[in-house]
């Protein structure tokens, strides 16, 4: 009897008697690791500058001529805004011919001989005339012509004198900017540094411009 009874407590403390064996009870732990970055990032913005041009800004050049072989030029008062319109050759063309020359274009992709654009800075139209196109003093930038029409005449006199004229219509004007850099920083786990750069485009509205003037000979 103690014999039997000695069994029943050993078979109580490990479960094992009977004809079912209980389950196992599995228990496990995952551990997840892993790394965060920090990143930085630059930027950079071009713009077209304070004071550009306000549009349809062929109203301010009130003063206006024209001078070598052939330039027309434009201006405001205080010469911090001009029209520059070079056609190379057509005065003397006029002289050499005794005819009346008369030229159109479309500005949208004009040649090499015919160059429209708008000076912005301070003096601007101290070297409009030079002979070697070269800027003026103080010069701050160029807007280069993107679309319009330009129609000209020009016819000589028996003393060389030439009358000409012209008249630029729905003219347009863009301006590409410098690129400008920036750079930003951030922190994290890692740390990093950026740059970027942006170009901004501008584009303005002359209007319309006629112009008269004599070379003399």
């Amino acid at each position: 009897m103690l014999l039997f009874s000695l069994l029943l407590a050993a078979c109580a403390a490990e479960d094992t008697c009977g004809g079912d064996t209980a389950p196992a009870i599995a228990t496990s732990t995952t551990t997840a690791t892993g790394t965060g970055t920090g990143t930085g990032g630059g930027t950079g913005g071009g713009s077209g500058g304070p004071g550009a041009p306000p549009q349809n800004f062929f109203s301010l050049l009130t003063e206006t001529g024209a001078c070598g072989d052939l330039v027309f030029y434009g201006r405001n008062p205080d010469d911090t805004l001009a029209l520059v319109v070079r056609l190379d050759g057509l005065a003397s063309e006029a002289r050499n011919t005794g005819t009346e020359i008369v030229r159109s274009w479309g500005l949208a992709d004009v040649g090499t001989d015919v160059r429209v654009g708008v000076r912005q800075g301070m003096g601007v139209s101290g070297a409009v005339c030079n002979p070697t196109g070269g800027g003026a003093a103080g010069e701050s930038r160029e807007w280069g012509v993107r679309g319009g029409t330009l129609e000209v005449s020009a016819s000589a006199d028996e003393a060389g004198t030439v009358s000409a004229s012209m008249v630029l219509t729905d003219a347009t004007f863009g301006l590409e900017t410098a690129t400008a850099t920036g750079s930003g920083t951030a922190t994290g786990t890692d740390s990093g540094t950026g740059t970027g750069t942006a170009t901004n485009t501008s584009v303005i509205t002359g209007g319309d411009i006629a112009i008269d003037a004599e070379i003399p000979g």
